[in-house]
């Protein structure tokens, strides 16, 4: 994470450039962009009322700019009183609503450094709770599948899911379990190939990720 944070690409940022969620936002971005220190803050995006918020399972980071803006502006007012489990949506709401978004922490490659469940399962073919394909074709942020979409310098993750949500998308909590799994034990290689089995996966047809990986590590404990 230190390594990001006082990267180049963060200290553009903090000089006023607009990414690709901000410039699609650029009205009330470029206003805020001129704030010196620039308020910021990182995550997961997740897609709700056409706006890239935060989805905070994998955890968030707030600089000190926009954390002494939310304590001066949204302490007192900013759902003082409510009692919800969304406090990541209601941080992203606060931010979104005074023109702050959440930045695109996407690598070169297009793997996220804020990861979603089962290190971004949600990705399969850009169906999940945070609307990939939403993301995609409104901030032309990268659909990855499988490990492709995990970042080499991936920051954080959401270790558990919701069952009715895994079932929804054809999954279980067991073969969540299996993706974690082989991603510790770095069975997976790009592109969707597990070293170890040296087997191809399409993403299209298999819904991924590293699906050779899963079937060798259920033969090594049955």
């Amino acid at each position: 994470m230190r390594a990001y944070l006082s990267s180049h690409r963060v200290e553009e940022l903090k000089n006023g450039f607009l990414d690709k969620i901000s410039t699609i936002h650029s009205i009330g971005a470029n206003f805020t962009a001129q704030f010196r220190p620039r308020p910021l803050f990182f995550g997961s995006p997740y897609y709700y009322g056409a706006t890239a918020t935060i989805s905070g399972g994998g955890g968030y980071v707030l600089n000190q700019a926009a954390l002494k803006l939310f304590g001066q502006l949204g302490v007192p007012t900013w759902f003082n009183n409510a009692t919800d489990s969304r406090e990541d949506f209601i941080m992203g709401w606060f931010f979104a609503d005074n023109f702050i978004y959440i930045s695109d922490t996407q690598d070169e490659a297009g793997g996220g450094r804020f990861g979603g469940t089962g290190e971004n399962a949600w990705r399969y073919n850009g169906i999940g709770p945070n609307l990939p394909r939403y993301l995609s074709k409104k901030y032309g942020l990268a659909n990855g599948c499988g490990i492709d979409a995990v970042s080499k310098q991936q920051i954080s993750f959401h270790m558990k899911d919701d069952k009715g949500r895994l079932n929804s998308m054809g999954y279980s909590t067991a073969d969540e379990n299996y993706r974690h799994h082989a991603l510790f034990n770095d069975w997976c290689g790009p592109m969707g190939y597990s070293g170890e089995a040296s087997i191809a996966i399409d993403c299209d047809q298999s819904k991924c990720w590293c699906q050779a990986a899963l079937r060798h590590f259920k033969m090594r404990i049955t």
